[in-house]
């Protein structure tokens, strides 16, 4: 005897919500399929069905389930990595941000290496950080 499909349950934006994020165009793909995932669960479609439909794996429709059911349309959001973390402190990008629009004396604005050098880092990572902020 077969296990019983479980049945996932959402309020009515919820589902439009869903519809309207698996019709998107402007949305990623990823996120497309989760809504696909989640609106096929919805209509009472099994794991490996749902799966089959959309060609993709029984495992990933089953993590898209359980994390819609415990965390609602949050859960189908990305969540962070094991990558690498950053590896220059906090307090370091905020002094490079800060002072890159206070220069030092005698001078009408900071160089890359000018900034590298006070702030104790790579001229990569400055210029890295100046881009990343607009500066």
């Amino acid at each position: 005897m077969a296990r019983p499909i479980k049945q996932l349950r959402a309020e009515p934006d919820v589902v439009k919500e869903l519809g309207r994020r698996s019709r998107a165009t402007t949305i990623g793909v990823r996120d497309r399929q989760r809504a696909e995932i989640i609106l096929r669960r919805l209509e009472g479609v099994g794991v490996e069905a749902v799966a089959a439909q959309l060609k993709t794996t029984p495992k990933r429709v089953s993590t898209w389930s359980r994390r819609f059911e415990s965390a609602g349309l949050a859960g189908l959001d990305e969540r962070p990595g094991r990558g690498r973390k950053a590896s220059i402190p906090a307090a370091t990008l905020a002094r490079v941000v800060t002072e890159a629009t206070r220069p030092p004396d005698g001078k009408t604005r900071w160089s890359i290496r000018s900034m590298s050098r006070h702030a104790g880092i790579s001229a990569s990572s400055v210029q890295r950080i100046w881009s990343k902020n607009d500066l």
